[in-house]
């Protein structure tokens, strides 16, 4: 492995961000079988949604280490694998966003937005079953929020386009 090209700033940052998930994963996997193997009725394991969480958390883990070994050792997969995680990260901090909710069901089901000054309003979402979200005052502010919102998002797109892109990106992978 030839080391004269320097790992760059887009890889770099996208192995920090693939440690959170491996920290989470290796805390909250323990925990789940201890809680599991520790509750009064032990059959508490064997219901699917907790075996599925269980799964979903081992899979999220291994595919963050081969992602990160992956960025590590320089190989094609791990690349791939990177902008992978990096698009649905911003997939999935979009869809998360109240903005995008509004803007949803603007679209699908012609629901117009409330006319400002609108204070507040409830979402139901799929992690909690309701969350109270403070609005806008006009719709130069619904502008703003919806740009707020979709900020972070754009962040890890712009930083999967860097590692797909790249000058830098492009010798760094290319010399393993």
């Amino acid at each position: 492995m030839n080391q004269s090209v320097s790992r760059p700033l887009s890889v770099l940052l996208t192995q920090v961000l693939l440690i959170a998930p491996v920290f989470t994963s290796a805390i909250a996997i323990p925990t789940e079988v201890s809680l599991c193997l520790s509750a009064t009725p032990p059959n508490r394991c064997l219901i699917v949604p907790t075996l599925t969480a269980l799964l979903i958390q081992v899979l999220v883990l291994i595919i963050s280490l081969i992602t990160f070994w992956g960025l590590q050792t320089r190989k094609h997969y791990g690349k791939w694998l990177a902008v992978s995680f990096l698009i649905g990260i911003g997939i999935a901090a979009i869809a998360q966003t109240n903005s995008f909710s509004m803007i949803y069901q603007f679209i699908t089901q012609g629901k117009p937005f409330p006319a400002p000054p609108y204070a507040c309003w409830d979402q139901q979402d799929l992690l909690s079953p309701v969350s109270y979200s403070c609005g806008y005052d006009s719709y130069g502010g619904l502008v703003l929020r919806i740009i707020s919102d979709a900020l972070p998002a754009l962040i890890f797109g712009f930083l999967a386009m860097r590692i797909l892109y790249s000058s830098a990106a492009k010798q760094f992978f290319h010399r393993s």
